[in-house]
């Protein structure tokens, strides 16, 4: 919904709760490109907070995944 209106920072938010039920429910590999498509939407939009956050996920993620 929110990307058919075009308002990325909501899209990226929904992403990230997203993952965080996939890394939840312990599907690790799943969440990752949610992460990653968050992380680039905040970058896109200047949202170095959300970056921050998006990274952290990524690296829980990848810690699970032994990466």
């Amino acid at each position: 919904m929110y990307r058919e209106i075009g308002d990325r920072r909501r899209q990226a938010d929904t992403l990230d709760s997203l993952g965080d039920a996939r890394r939840m429910l312990g599907d690790h590999a799943g969440a990752e490109p949610l992460y990653r498509e968050e992380l680039d939407l905040y970058r896109d939009i200047g949202n170095r907070l959300g970056q921050a956050l998006a990274l952290t996920d990524l690296s829980h993620t990848h810690r699970a995944l032994d990466r």
